[in-house]
């Protein structure tokens, strides 16, 4: 079944939970007294007192959010504007919901219809036929998304690799917005938020943490021990300490610079990476990474030059050694 641009943005949307609006920034009026109201058209952003525009700004004329309140700021009219923790600047003025004569006597909210714009999932597409395709820059730009899509090579397979792989991407573009929002907030308000404010924020602090388990010691042979440390020398950012009844969401290959592990996204993206193996059977996406341990040598009798090597009755070296050593070694 051949798909379109549409469908396939729709998918990755669904996938990535990309389906509510998103506050953008915070408009007010700054003379209480006035009645100033916004209304957000598909061409237009105006700002009205009484009926009159003192704002009238072309959206064609400010292609993204940046321009946008860039111009509104330099208007130098009694407005002021807060940004919300999901501004992005690059994003388009297109992405805007619409509204409708909302009047400014406190804080309005402007909303954007999506997250991520289609424009930056489509960026994650070009990328993907870059990196998994080899195709070169020239080529990508002349790409019609429909045509591509429909080619019966597009099949069932191709089209839930490259649905998969661009949903993990855009998750992973969204755990450093929404985790870089929350510091941000942190920032603002100088601490915590206030009592009663209706805001809150996860730290390290709201967690009992205890440690994965005891210590793992294997001895192979009597030439060496080799110990798994709970507590290993990069402390609690790599010992696996974990809230208190709460099963680890790390493992070999879930490394997280982040360490958001108790984020809905970063776990949104190790499943949407999961998907992608036991479909598809790629694990690129998985880094490549070991477990931390410790190899302890234990000693044995210096004396004797064969000694990391012979235990009665056995001999394991394929080295030659005189016989009165090896007859020695089994008195």
């Amino acid at each position: 079944m051949s798909a379109t641009f549409s469908d396939i943005v729709s998918q990755v949307r669904e996938l990535t939970f990309d389906r509510f609006v998103t506050p953008t920034f915070f408009i007010a009026q700054n003379d209480r007294k006035q009645e100033w109201t916004l209304s957000i058209t598909s061409t237009n952003f105006i700002i009205k007192d009484n009926g009159v525009n003192v704002i009238d700004l072309l959206l064609a004329d400010y292609p993204t959010l940046k321009d946008l309140l860039d111009a509104i700021i330099a208007a130098a009219q009694p407005i002021e504007v807060i940004f919300a923790g999901s501004f992005i600047p690059s994003e388009p003025t297109s992405s805007l919901s619409k509204m409708a004569d909302v009047t400014l006597d406190s804080y309005r909210p402007v909303f954007r219809s999506y997250y991520f714009s289609d424009a930056l999932i489509t960026a994650y597409f070009q990328d993907y036929v870059r990196r998994i395709m080899h195709v070169t820059d020239d080529q990508v730009n002349a790409i019609v998304w429909d045509t591509e899509f429909g080619d019966p090579s597009f099949d069932s397979y191709r089209r839930t690799h490259f649905v998969f792989w661009v949903a993990f991407q855009v998750v992973g573009q969204r755990r450093l917005y929404e985790l870089a929002a929350q510091n941000l907030l942190i920032s603002t308000l100088g601490g915590p938020p206030p009592a009663g404010s209706g805001l809150s924020y996860v730290s390290s602090s709201n967690f009992t943490t205890s440690g994965p388990g005891q210590d793992v010691t294997v001895q192979i042979g009597d030439v060496f021990t080799l110990t798994e440390d709970k507590n290993t020398a990069l402390g609690l950012y790599n010992s696996g300490e974990i809230p208190k009844d709460m099963l680890p969401p790390w493992a070999v290959g879930s490394d997280n610079p982040l360490m958001d592990y108790y984020s809905f996204w970063y776990r949104l993206q190790l499943w949407l990476r999961l998907q992608l193996e036991q479909r598809t059977g790629d694990y690129s996406l998985r880094n490549n990474t070991v477990m931390t341990g410790k190899i302890y040598l234990d000693p044995r009798d210096s004396e004797k030059l064969y000694s990391y090597f012979d235990s009665y009755p056995w001999v394991f070296s394929p080295y030659l050694r005189p016989y009165s050593n090896v007859q020695e070694l089994g008195t």
